[in-house]
């Protein structure tokens, strides 16, 4: 039971950011637990870089496609 439970808690990025964002997600939680907070913290700028990134990519593609 206690597996199963891990195994969900250590889905769950992957479930509510998606992948690409959900990796990065689980590695700023991975560094801050093992004490390196520079490197979590550097998890967590480039993931917020890549979730405004995304759709500020999407706009310039679909007016550059018009």
């Amino acid at each position: 039971m206690r597996a199963a439970i891990l195994t969900g808690l250590r889905l769950s990025p992957w479930l509510v950011f998606g992948p690409i964002t959900g990796v990065m997600s689980e590695a700023a939680v991975f560094h801050f637990r093992r004490g390196r907070r520079v490197l979590g913290a550097l998890c967590i700028v480039l993931n917020v870089g890549v979730l405004l990134g995304i759709p500020l990519l999407t706009a310039y593609l679909a007016h550059r496609l018009k």
